[in-house]
């Protein structure tokens, strides 16, 4: 487990280096401590924003002091800075709109009391989720109150990690376990026997299953054209056999 802070000032950033810390935390309160920033950025280490507090503005200049000194590892984090944070104040569609914007990585600071709006960030792109956790349930300080538990934590990550299963990906196609139903589907067959140059009508053919006989799109143009040969009950039809 990667172990890492939130620096509040720039000495915290000169203890944490001394502890070889391998990421930053830019806590959202410190956004617009761009001196905090620059330090943090002169580490050329992952540096995590939270937005909670940020105007549109100092999330800009966040992200500019960040790169000006040479560092782009930086993911921000859609946040509610209220404890707990309301479930309708969430606007978790600000995720794609942050990441398309910044051209950056998102994630979700979740100040919830459930697990619901962490799964719910990760569906819509979150790359990352922060979440309060406390490993006493008896011990109390200023976020116990809706800090996750062991079990919900865990079951948090189990639900995460079947959402990056599901989650797929952008190009639409059918899945493999789908295809082996693909016969499922229907086409036309040929419901009473047809004899050669009898005119196909609605009383001798039918869209029926297994799809693995003419597209059902082609019914109306083969109505009242003729057969080529006989066709028996049961049988594919195929447009050779009409004219």
């Amino acid at each position: 487990m990667e172990i890492f802070s939130s620096p509040f000032d720039e000495s915290a950033v000169d203890f944490l280096e001394s502890l070889n810390c391998p990421a930053y935390k830019i806590a959202s309160p410190e956004i617009t401590h761009i001196p905090l920033l620059e330090k943090v950025a002169k580490t050329n280490k992952p540096i995590i924003i939270s937005t909670g507090l940020a105007l549109e503005k100092d999330i800009k200049l966040a992200i500019k002091t960040v790169k000006n000194l040479k560092n782009s590892k930086i993911i921000l984090l859609k946040c509610n800075t209220s404890y707990p944070s309301p479930i309708e104040e969430g606007n978790l569609l600000n995720i794609k709109y942050l990441s398309q914007k910044y051209k950056t990585p998102v994630g979700y600071s979740d100040h919830t009391k459930d697990n619901i709006s962490s799964i719910t960030a990760v569906a819509l792109g979150a790359v990352f989720i922060e979440k309060h956790f406390n490993l006493n349930d008896n011990k109390k300080t200023i976020d116990s109150f809706f800090s996750t538990k062991e079990d919900e934590f865990r079951n948090l990550i189990a639900s995460i990690r079947k959402v990056e299963k599901i989650k797929g990906n952008f190009k639409y196609i059918l899945s493999r376990s789908s295809k082996k139903n693909f016969k499922g589907r229907r086409s036309i067959y040929v419901s009473k026997e047809i004899k050669k140059n009898e005119i196909i009508t609605q009383k001798n053919i039918k869209v029926v299953r297994p799809g693995t006989g003419l597209h059902p799109k082609f019914f109306r143009k083969v109505l009242g054209r003729k057969s080529r040969k006989k066709l028996f009950l049961g049988e594919r039809l195929s447009l050779k056999h009409i004219y």
